[in-house]
């Protein structure tokens, strides 16, 4: 007897396949090279929001001029070791095949407290981690035992997933050697639309200084000076991650933990508006933009703080930040005033608002802290920017939305 064949579907033991989703991007925000150390510096960040899952491990590696692998680093970025412990940095020893194994790794310890060497490289103490406005920013100092020989050297990394296959490669620069005392490190083009113009000499002196806090005081003066504004916000943003990473900075006679400040700007954020009911506005300030104020405009406090405490933050004087020609200066002193309840004049605002130096995020700040005041406290200019920057025609709209 011949039976028919019957086909069903085998339901059992089948799973719909997982969605593929993309790897998290490694972003470069500064690199350097110094020939007289042989040191590499690559200053790298990820957002520690990761939609996808927890990330593993963030790798870094450097390639010689052939394409073969030199050196790979590890920063362990979730709760298990992978293949450093926790907050651990180590180095891979890469074999004679050219492959590296989770097994062969050197330790530099809790946020690279100690060297560690192989394959011909050492990476230094000065490598660490440091956590703000939700991005895990991680600095490499890597010094080479040997001077590199002429040629180009590609630097890339990755984000590792905790589970999962480890992603391909991202190009995120080129170390180029030309002799034992010059060497620079390149953006590629693949990175950008064109190649990345150079800084001008201005703002090159501010990046190689070594107080960052320094550096972006006079960052703040050059606004005026018709320096391009993408330029600025370079040279603003690599300076803030260098102060970040050092943890503190001096403002007058006193020092201030970058900690204390992202606390504080929490705080702000925690506090009750009233405005939320009525304001629609995607975000707030951005972080970086609040630590750029407090460290440019921030003054001594000329008395002791109160018994049994440390002044959190520098004093601060939001009308007078709010005649800076900078933007960043200029939002956040809006995001100041709001928070703290200092009062600006609305006439000073819309005066502001007519002067070179104001952007986007200046027009948010400027609706959130107009819209709270009260028909006689806008007077007719106030009524008149708000209008402008909501497009309504009452002066303190039942309902504001900027999107």
């Amino acid at each position: 007897m011949i039976l028919p064949l019957l086909l069903v579907p085998a339901w059992t033991g089948c799973t719909p396949a997982r969605p593929t989703t993309p790897p998290a991007r490694l972003e470069l925000t500064a690199a350097s090279w110094e020939p007289a150390g042989s040191t590499l510096r690559v200053e790298t960040e990820v957002p520690e929001e990761d939609p996808y899952g927890t990330h593993g491990r963030i790798e870094l590696s450097l390639l010689d001029p052939l394409g073969r692998e030199l050196l790979r680093g590890a920063y362990c970025a979730c709760s298990r070791v992978d293949p450093v412990p926790p907050g651990a940095f180590g180095l891979y020893r890469i074999g004679a095949d050219g492959r590296c194994s989770p097994q062969e790794v050197t330790g530099a310890g809790i946020g690279a407290d100690r060297p560690a060497t192989a394959g011909g490289f050492t990476l230094l103490p000065a490598t660490g981690a440091s956590r703000h406005a939700k991005l895990l920013h991680l600095v490499w100092v890597l010094r080479a035992d040997e001077p590199l020989p002429p040629g180009r050297y590609p630097i890339r990394g990755r984000v590792v997933p905790l589970r999962g296959s480890p992603p391909p490669w991202q190009r995120l620069a080129r170390l180029d050697i030309l002799d034992a005392s010059h060497g620079e490190v390149v953006v590629p083009q693949a990175r950008t639309t064109g190649e990345t113009p150079p800084l001008p000499e201005a703002l090159r002196r501010l990046t190689a200084g070594d107080d960052p806090a320094a550096g972006l005081r006079a960052a703040g003066e050059l606004a005026s000076r018709g320096i391009a504004p993408e330029d600025l916000e370079r040279v603003r943003t690599a300076l803030l991650r260098r102060l970040i990473h050092d943890g503190s900075f001096a403002a007058g006679s006193e020092r201030y933990d970058v900690a204390d400040i992202q606390r504080v700007y929490e705080h702000f954020l925690l506090e009750p508006d009233p405005l939320r009911l009525r304001v629609v506005i995607p975000g707030d300030l951005p972080a970086l933009r609040f630590l750029y104020l407090v460290v440019v405009e921030g003054v001594d406090h000329h008395g002791p703080p109160p018994a049994n405490a440390n002044w959190a933050l520098p004093k601060l004087d939001a009308s007078r930040a709010l005649g800076s020609p900078d933007p960043w200066i200029v939002s956040a002193a809006l995001f100041l005033a709001r928070a703290n309840g200092t009062s600006l004049d609305p006439a000073e605002i819309a005066a502001r608002r007519q002067r070179p130096g104001w952007d986007p995020e200046c027009s948010r700040q400027a609706i959130l802290y107009l819209a709270r005041l009260a028909p006689a406290e806008l007077g007719r200019p106030g009524a008149a920017l708000l209008a402008e920057l909501t497009g309504g025609a009452a002066p303190v709209p039942e309902a504001i939305c900027l999107v």
